[in-house]
C-alpha cells in the first residue's frame, strides 16, 4: 500500500513540475540588449524552456527577436552590425536621403507647425521632437518585422514564443501591454523615449 501511494506521490509531483510555466521579462536599457541575449542562451543551455516573453525598449527588441524565431547567435550578430548602430543612430542610408532629407522647394521664411490633441490644447511645435532621425529605424522595423506581423496575423499569441510588448501611454499617463497589432510598431513604440526617440500613435494613443 505504501509502494503504491508512494507512486501516485511521484507520478503527482511529475504533472506539477509539468505544469509549471517559465516566463521572461526583459527590461528596457540599451546597453542591456546583450546581457538579455546572454540569460537566453543560458535557459536554452540547461534545457529550460521560454513559454512567454514580454520586454519594453531594448528589452521589447530582444524579446520580439526571440519570439519571431531568432537565435541567441542571430540576434547577437544582428546587434553587432554596423547596421544596427546605424539605425540606432538615425544615420539614414545613402540611397534614402534623396526622399528623405532633400528640402522642398518652399517661399517660406519659416514655419510653426501645431498639434491639436482636442479643442483645448494647442501645442507649437518649433523645435525637433526627437535626437535621432526615426526615420532609418522605421523602415528597418518595417522590413525586419512585416513578416513575422503577416504569419501571426497580428496576433502575438501566435508568434512562436507568446510575446507581450509594453509601451507609455503619454497623453493619459498609463502602461499599455500590447499583445496585438503590428510587432513593429508595437517595439516601435515600447522604444520611444522623451527627446531622443519619437514617439508613434497606435489605435488613436
Amino acid at each position: 500500500m505504501k509502494r503504491v501511494l508512494l507512486f501516485f506521490s511521484f507520478l503527482l509531483c511529475g504533472f506539477i513540475l509539468q505544469a509549471q510555466k517559465v516566463g521572461l521579462v526583459l527590461s528596457g536599457g540599451g546597453a542591456k540588449g546583450m546581457t538579455h541575449i546572454g540569460i537566453i542562451r543560458a535557459l536554452e543551455e540547461n534545457n529550460i524552456p521560454i513559454d512567454y516573453i514580454t520586454g519594453t525598449s531594448m528589452g521589447a527588441i530582444i524579446g520580439s527577436l526571440y519570439a519571431m524565431g531568432y537565435s541567441p547567435d542571430d540576434m547577437e550578430a544582428l546587434l553587432r552590425s554596423p547596421d544596427f548602430k546605424r539605425w540606432y543612430s538615425g544615420k539614414v542610408e545613402p540611397k534614402y536621403e534623396y526622399y528623405f532629407k532633400k528640402n522642398r522647394p518652399s517661399p517660406e521664411f519659416f514655419n510653426i507647425r501645431f498639434a491639436f490633441r482636442d479643442s483645448l490644447h494647442i501645442k507649437p511645435q518649433i523645435l525637433p521632437t526627437s535626437m535621432v532621425n526615426p526615420i532609418q529605424m522605421n523602415l528597418v522595423f518595417v522590413e525586419l518585422f512585416a513578416r513575422a506581423t503577416a504569419a501571426c496575423g497580428g496576433n502575438f499569441n501566435k508568434l512562436f514564443v507568446p510575446f507581450r510588448c509594453i509601451a507609455s501611454d503619454v497623453y493619459n499617463k498609463k502602461p499599455l501591454v500590447l499583445s496585438k497589432g503590428d510587432l513593429g510598431d508595437a517595439v516601435r513604440a515600447s522604444m520611444s523615449f522623451p527627446f531622443v526617440f519619437k514617439p508613434i500613435e497606435i489605435d488613436s494613443t
